[in-house]
This record gives structure tokens, sequence and C-alpha cells, in this order.
């Protein structure tokens, strides 16, 4: 079976757009709040994020973004409530099933996640969630077997 050494599942929506629920940032300031994220997931990683896929519920303007922040990345979406899960959870399943995979990256809090986390820890996969503070659910928590919250004092704020 052909080893891949690190898949990583970006959910920016959950990671970064999430952090704005007070604000409704304009175009920039969410291009910024994803540019950060983007490289805060490098550090934590030590540029160590293998086969990247960023997870959108939106198309167009959304993609775009997703793209100039991650150019390497697969870019992915389904439309709707939950639409980035489903199309990266979607990914996963049609291009890694025959895989055995060193390191699975879950950039997300999302309970969504929590079986696919689960499936691939007991096929001993080292599955490292990447969690912004108070957004990882107990489900994911559980399922993972290592958990970065990325510090408060990396909260992304926008540029006055």
């Amino acid at each position: 079976m052909q080893v891949i050494p690190t898949v990583s599942l970006i959910d920016h929506e959950n990671l970064a757009c999430g952090l704005t629920r007070s604000l409704e940032p304009n175009n920039q300031q969410r291009l910024d709040r994803k540019q950060q994220v983007f490289h805060a997931l490098n550090a934590v990683t030590g540029n160590q994020l293998g086969h990247i896929v960023v997870g959108s519920s939106y198309a167009g303007l959304t993609l775009m973004e997703n793209s100039l922040c991650c150019p390497t990345a697969r870019q992915v979406y389904e439309i709707g409530k939950d639409g980035a899960e489903r199309a990266l959870l979607k990914y996963l399943d049609e291009h890694f099933e025959g895989f055995s995979i060193g390191t699975l990256i879950i950039g997300s809090g999302d309970r969504a996640f929590a079986e696919v986390a689960a499936k691939w820890r007991a096929r001993g996969t080292h599955v490292l969630v990447i969690s912004q503070p108070g957004s990882l659910s107990s489900e994911l928590y559980a399922a993972a077997s290592q958990v970065i919250v990325i510090p408060t004092q990396w909260q992304f704020d926008f540029a006055a």
C-alpha cells in the first residue's frame, strides 16, 4: 500500500471566517485573515502541511481567495450548510481511500470531522487537529491523536 506522508484538510471557514461573527469583514479583511491563518498553520506544523486541500461552501470569490492564500492547495467546495466539511470529506474518501496516510492534519474544530478522524486513527494514522480556541468539538478532540489550539495571542485582528 502506498504511503502518503501528510494530508491536510483545511476548513478556512472554520479557522478564519468563524472568527468574524461579530464583524462583517470586507473582502480584503477576509483575505488577510485567511492568509494569517495559513501562515499560522505552517508555523505550528513546521511547514509540513503536505498535500493540502482547502474547503469552502461558496464558489467564486471565496475559491479565488483560498487559492491566493494556499496556491499549492487543491480547492474543493460544496454549496450550502457544512459545504466545506462535506467537500473536504468527500475529497479524502475519493482520493485517499486506498492509501496509507502518515499524518492527517485537520484544520478545523468542527464535529463533522470526528468520524473520519477516528477512522484514520484506527488505521494507524497520526491525526493532528488544529483549531481556534473555543471552536473545538469534544467529539473531534476525543478522536484526534494530537490537538493544537492556535494560541490566544495569535488571535487575528483586523487592521484598523
